[in-house]
């Protein structure tokens, strides 16, 4: 992985959401920012692909 992955995957995130894609933009973010972070990773990879395509109105 190169050094500026992260910050393209937010962006893509950003741009995702933009144009609807919730799920997916909420995915990529979460995945761009698990390599960010200590500890146990291992349950946040596992979570983001479950992650719903719609957003719920609460």
């Amino acid at each position: 992985m190169d050094r500026f992955y992260e910050a393209r995957q937010a962006f893509l995130a950003i741009a995702l959401r933009d144009e609807g894609g919730y799920g997916e933009a909420s995915r990529t973010a979460l995945l761009a920012l698990i390599p960010t972070l200590d500890g146990d990773k291992r349950s946040l990879r596992a979570y983001a692909p479950e992650l719903p395509d719609t957003v719920r109105n609460l």
